[in-house]
């Protein structure tokens, strides 16, 4: 019989967004390992996150279902109830069921404890916390065995779980607080890379793995507290785009004044030996390399995009992490151009006052749109008779665009704009082989869980 930990209704979402993650928490290991002075950036935009956070609430209340025995499969609750019940689009129901997939594989093997959203606590010899992080589920199977998920949003793809730093701490964290298990899979599922990767533990080796854990730590407190030495253990890379101190950051200074020096061929300053940039002459000598760099940069981007012309209209490559950069031609209409500001008072004088359109001082069409949107609307709203509708913003300016199209003082050349845009991280078309994959159960069990594969009836199709 299945117990579950941490039961909920499955139309209910739990609040992790609202957690207090620890300074050293596990999700945050793996950016200090690279570079120890990483800090977490306060984004206005948390569209990317708010997605993570649900999906990851729905995997958590899909699981729960089969625990309690309310259904016999996450991948079939779907269509059962999800969808009716919240507004995901096509990928993300994909996300969802990629991920329900590898769940199922598990839970067909009937894990004695579903452990979901609990917070694992690393102890340090004395007692005290080292820290804690709230992994997405731990199966216990056959009280020795472990089996815990950690399932990934995004598309920036992770360390294989062999060589994970969060999977590492939730093991160490699980090693302590279950004497009994021996054992431990962690695998991490990342639906929009199509990737999972594995890996199994054993406690015979847990002390090698918390250390590894408190070197990272050790680190970055260093780095705090000895700023002039800090360098040694801070590297730029991708993670710098989530990083607070890429702002200040000392050693991008110096990486930008490198780069600049061969760009230029200028002559190269003496490195700024700090952890951030302090001393206003710091900030000086890191604002001229930046300004070097600008006014050098657009020819380069010309060159850039000339090459992207003549390979296919893209250009790529792999970063070290793993993640895909792409660039790729695009191009978008030439803007519309406008006639004289007399001729255009003129064609809206019955709505526009000459001093309004001069208000536009330039006379482009985001200026003048604000204007004629208002004075129109205003104009003809106060005078509405009985039964006549309102005259919306999107219609007067429907309206004002037309007049001026049809006096000539409004026209759209047929030249288009060609120029090189960064897409969407992709994921890679070749992942590195995983080791093998969790063997856990007999040869009866594992036809079971290829029974339970998509594509029955019932179970929707695969993804």
């Amino acid at each position: 019989m299945t117990t579950l930990i941490q039961s909920q209704t499955p139309s209910t979402l739990t609040n992790s967004a609202t957690r207090k993650h620890h300074k050293f928490g596990p999700s945050r290991l793996e950016y200090l390992d690279t570079c120890a002075a990483f800090e977490n950036r306060v984004s206005s935009d948390t569209s990317y996150s708010d997605e993570g956070t649900m999906l990851h609430d729905l995997m958590d209340d899909v699981i729960k279902q089969v625990a309690v025995g309310a259904f016999k499969t996450t991948l079939e609750q779907i269509s059962e109830w999800v969808t009716s019940n919240h507004e995901l689009t096509d990928e993300q129901i994909n996300y969802l069921r990629f991920c329900c997939k590898e769940c199922d594989k598990v839970l067909a093997l009937h894990p004695e404890q579903v452990l979901s959203e609990i917070n694992v606590v690393i102890k340090n010899e004395d007692g005290s916390e080292f820290n804690h992080g709230y992994l997405d589920v731990l199966f216990i199977r056959g009280g020795n065995t472990g089996i815990l998920f950690d399932f990934k949003f995004g598309y920036i793809p992770v360390p294989h779980a062999s060589i994970n730093l969060q999977g590492m701490n939730y093991m160490v964290g699980v090693f302590q607080m279950f004497p009994d298990i021996q054992r431990i899979g962690v695998k991490f599922v990342q639906p929009k890379l199509g990737s999972v990767s594995e890996a199994i533990f054993e406690r015979a080796n847990v002390y090698e793995y918390y250390e590894r854990l408190q070197i990272v730590v050790a680190r970055s407190l260093a780095v705090s507290k000895y700023p002039e030495t800090a360098q040694q253990f801070m590297k730029p890379g991708p993670y710098c785009d989530y990083c607070e101190n890429s702002k200040h950051c000392a050693v991008l200074a110096n990486h930008r004044a490198s780069f600049a020096n061969q760009f230029g061929s200028l002559p190269m300053p003496v490195p700024i030996a700090s952890l951030t940039l302090e001393k206003p002459q710091d900030w000086a000598l890191a604002r001229y390399w930046v300004d070097v760099i600008d006014k050098g940069l657009e020819g380069f981007k010309a060159q850039c995009q000339q090459v992207a012309e003549n390979n296919g209209g893209e250009l790529r490559c792999t970063l070290p992490n793993g993640e895909e950069v792409v660039y790729e031609m695009r191009e978008r209409n030439s803007d519309r151009v406008l006639g004289g500001a007399q001729d255009i008072s003129e064609a809206l004088k019955e709505s526009v006052t000459f001093e309004q359109i001069l208000g536009a001082a330039k006379l482009s069409l985001t200026a003048l749109k604000p204007i004629v949107e208002t004075s129109m609307t205003e104009l003809h709203n106060s005078n509405l008779q009985k039964g006549e509708k309102k005259l919306t913003k999107k219609a007067a300016w429907e309206q004002a665009t037309s007049t001026l199209e049809a006096l000539g003082l409004l026209s759209k050349p047929d030249t288009k704009i060609r120029f090189l845009q960064l897409k969407k991280q992709q994921k890679q078309e070749e992942l590195p082989p995983a080791p093998a994959a969790l063997q856990i159960g007999d040869a009866n069990e594992e036809a079971y869980i290829q029974s339970l594969q998509p594509g029955e009836a019932g179970m929707g199709s695969n993804t």
